[in-house]
């Protein structure tokens, strides 16, 4: 037999319920603040310098001004092809010459979830410096590769003729 009240428990269960999942979507989302450098770890199988927050390719005579606007024309019209879906191009959030941050949004689309890219130029010596690119989707819960990390430096890379073979790079101890 039912009591008196029970169906305003019920209500008020699924409101905790209905809380509890709107948290849990909120904290798996990540935002353009998210979006930050790394630190040199070592190198990738595919040879890229890799760093704790995504990867990078090191240059060597390149003139800053050349450095960033391969890095701000890639950015705003590469789309990576060879996906299951297509990608780009990237919608510029913001870009400081000075400071060598670039942030970047794939927004999402029907058929997949976007994605947010930072492009970082360190100075590393006199001469020298890393072009880093880190990439995540908009949701920490996609476990599939984001392409832009890897696709974007490969582009970067085809427009400077002062790219450093990674592993030259860490024998001159960048890090």
């Amino acid at each position: 037999m039912a009591r008196r009240g029970d169906g305003f428990r019920r209500v008020k269960g699924l409101r905790a319920l209905v809380m509890l999942l709107a948290a849990v979507f909120l904290v798996g989302c990540a935002s353009a603040g998210d979006i930050k450098p790394g630190t040199i770890r070592g190198l990738d199988d595919d040879g890229y310098v890799k760093t704790t927050e995504g990867f990078g390719v090191v240059t060597r005579g390149c003139p800053d001004s050349q450095l960033w606007m391969a890095a701000l024309e890639t950015a705003a019209t590469l789309r990576p092809t060879g996906h299951f879906f297509s990608y780009g191009p990237l919608k510029i959030l913001s870009a400081d010459e000075a400071a060598g941050v670039i942030k970047a949004e794939d927004p999402m689309n029907f058929w997949r979830k976007g994605s947010y890219v930072g492009i970082f130029i360190h100075r590393l010596r006199e001469d020298t410096r890393l072009v880093e690119v880190t990439s995540f989707w908009d949701t920490k819960s996609v476990v599939i590769t984001n392409p832009w990390e890897k696709d974007l430096l490969r582009a970067i890379s085809v427009r400077l003729p002062c790219v450093v073979p990674s592993e030259r790079a860490l024998l001159l101890g960048i890090r």
